[in-house]
């Protein structure tokens, strides 16, 4: 519809528009339906256009409508080795930012970006993050395809084991933006 183009002239306006179509949404299905939103945590991050605040607007606006659980992407897909370190740093950027966010809206429940890039190391960390409170949940994208015993291992064994892990290659990533079937390109050999 042209009409809803006049939304997106502002972050503000974009709000709204997912606002009401929630609401929308809402009114078709059952009252009983739990919604979650997906959020590119990095868009509020430092180094871009959006800041904190803004954030805190979104939630604001999504908790009283009804919205109480959040999943967090961190829109960096590609970690070269070399990498790993300031990939890591970023991370713990988005952990601060989770955590400021916990502090002013502790009703809401949060699901973590992927932990691929921690191997082995991903079963504590998620571990220290829930304990802190910072997640309620913990994300695991990209592993899942690459290792699709890795929760088994970790409650039943001694946890992941690295040559198991995903090498974060990126080719699952390929397929879906190809539209095809999601699979890791590794294990399926």
């Amino acid at each position: 519809n042209l009409k809803d183009y006049a939304y997106f002239s502002t972050y503000y306006d974009r709000v709204i528009y997912v606002i009401n179509l929630i609401k929308e949404i809402k009114n078709i299905i059952s009252k009983d339906f739990l919604f979650t939103l997906r959020i590119d945590i990095s868009e509020f991050l430092k180094e871009k256009n959006l800041h904190f605040e803004d954030l805190i607007y979104l939630v604001y606006n999504l908790r009283d409508i009804g919205v109480w659980i959040y999943s967090f992407t961190a829109k960096k897909y590609y970690i070269k080795p070399q990498k790993i370190e300031e990939f890591q740093n970023y991370y713990n950027d988005i952990f601060s930012c989770i955590q400021k966010l916990k502090i002013i809206f502790p009703d809401i429940l949060t699901i973590s970006p992927g932990f691929t890039m921690y191997k082995e190391n991903a079963q504590y960390l998620g571990k220290d993050l829930l304990e802190k409170k910072i997640f309620d949940f913990i994300g695991f994208g990209r592993q899942a395809l690459a290792y699709a015993d890795f929760a088994n291992d970790i409650i039943f064994h001694n946890g992941l084991v690295e040559k198991k892990c995903c090498i974060m290659c990126g080719e699952c990533s390929k397929l879906r933006r190809t539209g095809k079937q999601v699979k890791c390109l590794r294990n399926s050999k």
